[in-house]
């Protein structure tokens, strides 16, 4: 896969290069919060982890991409599980301390979703966050998510289909 540029960020796989950068990140409390982190958090853990994305993507369990800002790793977008009988899959993202609150987030998950209707033929794309975290719903807010549901806990379900406009995409329908 070619990166995918945009909006300040590129978008690229993972390389054994950006271990540390990885593994610093599990260890943040904001996205052990907010995502699913392994128990072992070093960088010798994220290596191994990198070295499996192929074979997460070619067996279609999840595609993982470099949320990338002037060189330095910023933080990262991706899907899986999938539903492909639905054309549906589950978003996931996070930035690292130093890129939060600068409009990162935003670009990113509005280039990746964008990419991954037009290249993966989704029909819908839904992610999950807490009512807590506001900087996870307003990104998705902004990236034309609806907000579906809460469930006990507050934890919120959110919703974007291939055919609703999509604030960040100039291509979108209705924009």
């Amino acid at each position: 896969m070619s990166p995918l540029v945009g909006d300040g960020v590129t978008l690229r796989r993972w390389a054994a290069g950006d271990a540390s950068e990885l593994a610093r990140a599990w260890a943040d409390p904001l996205v052990q919060a907010g995502c699913a982190v392994p128990v072992d958090r070093s960088s010798h853990d994220a290596r191994r982890w990198i070295s499996g994305q192929q074979h997460r993507a070619d067996q279609a369990q999840s595609v993982d991409l470099v949320v990338e800002v002037r060189g330095r790793v910023a933080g990262e977008v991706g899907l899986g599980p999938f539903d492909h009988q639905r054309r549906a899959a589950v978003l996931g993202f996070w930035v690292g301390p130093d890129f939060r609150e600068r409009g990162v987030a935003s670009h990113g998950v509005g280039l990746f979703t964008n990419w991954a209707f037009e290249e993966l033929g989704l029909a819908a794309i839904l992610a999950q966050t807490t009512a807590m975290n506001r900087g996870s719903t307003a990104v998705l807010a902004k990236c034309g998510f609806a907000q579906l549901a809460t469930q006990v806990g507050a934890t919120q379900t959110w919703v974007v289909r291939s055919d609703a406009p999509r604030p960040l995409d100039p291509e979108s329908p209705k924009n």
